[in-house]
């Protein structure tokens, strides 16, 4: 992968590090950037980079995806998505008008990535692309990336409840 310190990027996945993650639930807020791990976000944006930036590949099954959350997910008013990565701006092209959008993810590196992303302006060739296949308008998408989200950082494969979730979710995806 070059010279960046980052670990190889496969499968989305720090592989040998899932031992040392702590499993409890944390607000991403909470964590103090400091104590982030840098080849970790490497790790990440190098994903983010590398698989959710340039174009499309058709046939892949992005089209699929994209058209059940447009056809089945309904208008959420809460949309959680578990195992989030960076990629919960892009699957959001497929989710009508979500209301708040609650990340979840283990790894609070991947979490961060896709904070920052979510806070800038970059809209890749992919997510242009995603947007024509569901008919999402620029301005759809930028109000759901502007709208209310929220970090969590987990275990979503252990029994768990988020602090903030008495009213349940109208989606879960994972």
């Amino acid at each position: 992968m070059g010279d960046t310190g980052a670990p190889e990027a496969i499968g989305g996945w720090l592989r040998a590090a899932d031992a040392s993650f702590d499993r409890r639930h944390r607000r991403l807020d909470d964590i103090d950037a400091a104590a982030l791990d840098p080849a970790h976000l490497a790790y990440f944006e190098d994903y983010r980079r590398r698989y959710f930036n340039d174009r499309l590949v058709p046939g892949q099954g992005v089209e699929d995806i994209l058209e059940a959350l447009t056809t089945h997910g309904g208008q959420p008013a809460r949309w959680a998505d578990l195992g989030a990565g960076v990629t919960t701006l892009f699957w959001a092209i497929g989710v009508n008008s979500p209301g708040q959008v609650v990340a979840c993810d283990l790894v609070p590196e991947a979490l961060t990535v896709l904070s920052t992303f979510r806070a800038g302006s970059e809209v890749p060739p992919c997510y242009e692309e995603a947007m024509a296949l569901v008919g999402r308008s620029r301005a759809a998408f930028e109000a759901t990336r502007r709208g209310p989200w929220s970090f969590h950082v987990f275990d979503a494969l252990a029994p768990w409840r988020l602090p903030d979730d008495a009213d349940g979710f109208d989606l879960v995806t994972a």
